[in-house]
């Protein structure tokens, strides 16, 4: 699995469609411009399902990404083993 198949995932479009229209609009440029290729980014956050539109515009401009979980959160869980599903597994 990959990540643009979680991005496609109706749980996430719910979430990102949710207020988070300034979001959207950054994940549209950075997928045109491409700014971060090549570049590798420590998404230090917790790891919440509106958090994902970051990392979605980090990884549409081209960034390699790592995300690291600040502490644990037994309701972050579920997500943090999507995430592994998908290829993009949360460092402690």
């Amino acid at each position: 699995m990959t990540l643009e198949q979680f991005f496609s995932t109706p749980a996430y479009q719910v979430e990102k469609e949710r207020d988070l229209f300034i979001m959207q609009e950054v994940i549209e440029r950075m997928a045109d411009e491409k700014p971060l290729q090549g570049v590798s980014v420590v998404f230090g956050h917790l790891i919440v399902m509106n958090a994902m539109t970051i990392v979605e515009a980090l990884w549409r401009g081209g960034a390699q990404i790592f995300p690291c979980s600040l502490f644990h959160n037994a309701s972050m869980d579920a997500l943090c083993a999507e995430l592994a599903e998908y290829g993009l597994p949360v460092l402690p």
